[in-house]
């Protein structure tokens, strides 16, 4: 095989081979896996000081990527509502999901400004 004489094929200690990517042999910008764009929450309007939080350009990234206008997004852990809010602001309906009062009424106040 080719690749193997190239050295593009790595084994690890278990056999199990994977490809190797030389980014010198690559144009454009890598694949990442961290995103490192999204700034994190300090305060401002986006802030409503519940714990667990995310980026409004956290989730619109993953909203657009997963989803099209008019279909559902759903989010069972529903926290803040930051999932349920950029959703309506993509066009995308939204169930809202959170066993916590404080979860529901922070979301239903996110809402109400939106």
């Amino acid at each position: 095989m080719e690749a193997d004489k190239n050295g593009h094929i790595h084994y690890t200690s278990t056999g199990r081979p994977f490809y190797k990517v030389y980014l010198d042999e690559h144009s454009g910008v890598p694949l990442q896996t961290l995103w490192t764009d999204c700034p994190q929450i300090k305060g401002g309007v986006e802030n409503v000081s519940y714990s667990t939080q995310k980026p409004e350009a956290l989730l619109q990234r993953i909203i657009k990527a997963s989803s099209n206008e008019g279909m559902v997004v759903a989010d069972f852990f529903g926290g803040s509502g930051v999932t349920a809010k950029v959703a309506n602001d993509l066009k995308r309906k939204f169930i809202h999901v959170d066993i916590g009062i404080n979860s529901i009424q922070t979301v239903r106040d996110r809402l109400k400004e939106a």
